[in-house]
């Protein structure tokens, strides 16, 4: 069965995330274990004001962490201005949450965040997601993602040795990797471990389909699936399943490269140095 893009509906947030002044606090050495579930990494979050651990996405491809209204009406806490989440679909009303307490393992969280109910945006999100952990988590940090040990890994330098190396372009308040498909030439796609697909890739039409069904939170209409090869640097991944789009999602992106392809190797995104490591499982 072809997984959907779970996550992705809500990428591009508002402006005014990305221009927020922000220092993550490195934390080298920190270890976080993760849950492998649906093809997403859901993590642990602890809250001062919850009794419970929150389940977080890791999703690289949202311009900035959220709190799901529920978890936020749970926690009481206070909802301060309005803003708007815009996704492929359309958007949604959001509002502000400053001073938000809480850690992912021993790594403190950026304190300000949005409040938005994630199902509005996408009806087919998984149940008892409480938020997301967006692209500010990745930001001043080099944090190392192991498939396979399902851990977490915020690392004082990146190693390359036996890796193959993508350079990341930073644009709509995302990351960005070159990918080609089919033998294409490489094209800058969102490193997005918020979809649990193989890839999703804009512009093309295929000359024969695989199969074709809904695709939940990403388009209201058919998507066509084929087989393809993808080229990652000097890695070539055969018998990839990519869902063709006629139209951007976003603005000189060519698409979306999910956990399908990225759980293979061992991830460590160096955002500091402008790169992305992979290492095969």
């Amino acid at each position: 069965m072809q997984n959907a893009c779970v996550f992705s509906r809500c990428l591009l947030l508002p402006l005014a995330a990305f221009l927020l002044p922000f220092t993550a606090i490195a934390q080298t050495g920190a270890e976080i274990p993760f849950e492998w579930r649906d093809g997403l990494i859901c993590l642990n979050v602890k809250a001062a004001s919850a009794n419970r651990p929150l389940r977080f996405v890791l999703d690289s491809g949202a311009g900035l962490s959220a709190l799901n209204l529920d978890a936020a009406r749970k926690l009481k806490l206070r909802l301060g201005a309005p803003a708007w989440v815009v996704g492929v679909e359309g958007g949604a009303g959001a509002r502000w949450v400053h001073g938000f307490a809480a850690k992912v393992g021993h790594v403190p969280l950026i304190s300000d965040l949005l409040v938005f109910d994630l199902r509005q945006i996408n009806p087919g999100s998984p149940a008892g997601v409480d938020g997301l952990l967006g692209q500010d988590f990745f930001r001043g940090r080099i944090v190392q993602i192991d498939f396979r040990k399902k851990r977490i890994r915020l690392l004082e330098r990146a190693d390359s040795a036996g890796s193959a190396v993508l350079p990341i372009k930073f644009q709509n308040g995302a990351m960005c990797v070159p990918v080609s498909m089919g033998g294409s030439t490489p094209r800058w796609t969102r490193l997005d471990t918020g979809c649990n697909d193989d890839l999703h890739w804009v512009g093309v039409r295929p000359s024969r389909s695989r199969r074709s069904g809904p695709l939940v939170g990403f388009s209201r209409g058919p998507v066509t699936y084929v087989e393809t090869v993808v080229d990652l640097a000097e890695y070539r991944i055969s018998g990839v399943q990519a869902g063709l789009h006629a139209r951007e999602f976003f603005p000189g992106e060519a698409g979306l490269l999910g956990t399908g392809i990225l759980s293979n190797f061992t991830m460590t995104v160096d955002a500091p140095g402008g790169r992305v490591l992979l290492k095969k499982n």
